[in-house]
């Protein structure tokens, strides 16, 4: 019988491409939330596709890692994955409190957690992703684990409550509508060229990606009015099928 991490793990795998699909959306919103876009405007490494592909490609790896192995082995390359991730953010957090702009909020790393796992529980139906309710809790068990080890305390946890899976969509529905949406609306007026870097660095991943096409895409999945016309290949697929 597979545990609560591994059925999580397995469901990830089982809908690999819709997963990545929800997580590049996410890394998109990530962005207009301005606190978080100040930091990674501080670091210098998002601003350019090239630079953001090798950024975006760290994090790949790393959460690559989280989807495989032994989450409570302390001696398991993942569980290194996640200390080093940890002591990445730690060091943006100091660097961005010299610069006055304040350590990184808890509500920040909330809003990264959604980033990672919100799509992909709230919009899995549109999205393709296939599974049981067992599947979905252990999914979401992963990320209150990675969530726990990041630092964020229980109570800003969007996955605390893996359990219930009722309580945990309402909680990210409510970020979505009430934080991401209005967010994408009236974007920061540094947020579209840190957007258009981040998608044209993808592209090395996914050629057939149209970054204009990829962000109506997520203002979609943030129940953003948008022209469905425009819409990338998989957006188009999707509100067809």
């Amino acid at each position: 019988m597979l545990s609560f991490s591994s059925r999580g793990q397995a469901y990830f795998h089982d809908n690999y491409f819709a997963m990545f699909v929800a997580k590049l959306s996410g890394l998109v919103v990530i962005l207009a939330v301005p606190s978080i876009l100040k930091v990674l405007i501080m670091t210098g490494k998002s601003a350019e596709p090239v630079t953001a592909f090798k950024r975006y490609l760290d994090t790949i790896l790393h959460m690559l890692q989280w989807y495989n192995g032994n989450m409570v082995d302390t001696k398991s390359s993942l569980h290194k994955s996640m200390m080093e991730v940890r002591g990445k953010h730690c060091a943006a957090s100091k660097s961005a409190e010299s610069s006055q702009f304040g350590p990184i909020s808890q509500q920040d790393m909330a809003l990264t957690q959604f980033g990672f796992m919100g799509f992909a529980l709230i919009q899995a139906e549109y999205l393709g992703i296939q599974g049981t309710e067992e599947d979905v809790e252990g999914f979401l068990h992963v990320w209150r684990t990675v969530g726990h080890f990041m630092g964020i305390k229980d109570r800003y946890n969007l996955c605390h409550l893996s359990d219930n899976l009722t309580e945990s969509k309402k909680c990210c529905n409510i970020i979505r509508d009430k934080m991401f949406k209005p967010l994408m609306e009236n974007p920061h007026e540094d947020f579209p060229s840190m957007c258009t870097a981040l998608l044209l660095g993808i592209k090395a991943f996914v050629p057939s990606n149209d970054p204009e096409g990829f962000l109506l895409f997520t203002k979609f999945l943030c129940g953003i009015d948008v022209n469905i016309a425009k819409l990338d290949v998989y957006g188009r697929m999707r509100h067809h099928s």
